[in-house]
């Protein structure tokens, strides 16, 4: 949000909200590497009809200007949209005006200011798939009974949602993170985990609908005598802020 500071009623200060009465232009220069799409408005404050401004934007540079439009300023406190910009990488400006065109000489108007507003709307298209990883089991481990998948995924904008997949077909294991790091948990249960050689994959989508896809991990079950304990010394990973800490635990599953 860019500011419009002025003058207050005390000496030597200024107030963040600018109260203008007269017809008024300012433009703003925007950084030449912002890239991105927008919707650009005013934080203010009107009155009524009659009492109030009409406002507009134009733009120049690496600026495309669509839904533009003259608004007029009424109403309390509100964000009010004046049109959406895709913006380039170089140099560009936004000029802002605040017209009486639909005034006559005698009507006054006024209005209360807090700030031009870009809005992001999103960011540079999003064409990378998210990075996904089984962190356990590790290739060709043995295991026996039940025991949980753990696995890793990264993406450099949000991710939506990871699933299991267990000897090439759907484990129906859905996990989601609204962030762009999620550690997932999967149970493979004893009734699944039968004798012999099985595959391991993840896939995980985000929020632009890439979908990445692990490296296949293939392990090896063993068969456990029904009804005794069945450790696995597994990695558990917490995330706490932004420090992630990776101990050892003893998963101990009854069956």
């Amino acid at each position: 949000m860019a500011l419009l500071k002025t003058p207050s009623n005390k000496k030597n200060q200024y107030s963040e909200i600018a109260l203008i009465k007269d017809i008024f232009n300012v433009s703003l220069k925007l950084p030449d590497d912002l890239e991105g799409k927008f919707t650009v408005g005013l934080d203010c404050r009107g009155e009524n009809k009659n009492n109030s401004f009409g406002m507009s934007i134009t733009a120049e540079g690496e600026l495309n200007l669509t839904d533009a439009d003259n608004k007029l300023a009424t109403g309390w406190w509100r964000f009010i949209e004046l049109g959406k910009i895709d913006a380039k990488k170089g140099a560009k400006t936004i000029h802002f005006k605040l017209n009486r065109d639909h005034l006559t000489e005698s009507q006054k108007a006024q209005i209360w200011v807090r700030g031009l507003v870009l809005r992001l709307e999103y960011s540079k298209e999003d064409n990378k798939p998210p990075m996904a990883t089984i962190l356990y089991p590790s290739e060709n481990e043995v295991i026996s009974g039940s025991f949980m998948v753990i696995a890793k995924s990264i993406d450099d904008t949000k991710l939506d949602q990871t699933e299991l997949f267990f000897d090439g077909l759907p484990a129906r294991q859905l996990r989601n993170s609204g962030i762009g790091l999620g550690y997932y948990y999967f149970m493979i249960p004893d009734y699944m985990n039968t004798p012999g050689k099985h595959r391991l994959m993840i896939s995980s989508k985000d929020r632009g609908g890439n979908l990445g896809e692990s490296r296949e991990i293939t392990y090896v079950s063993i068969a456990s005598a029904h009804g005794k304990l069945s450790n696995i010394n597994a990695p558990c990973i917490y995330q706490k802020g932004y420090v992630l800490v990776r101990i050892k635990i003893l998963l101990a599953i009854f069956y």
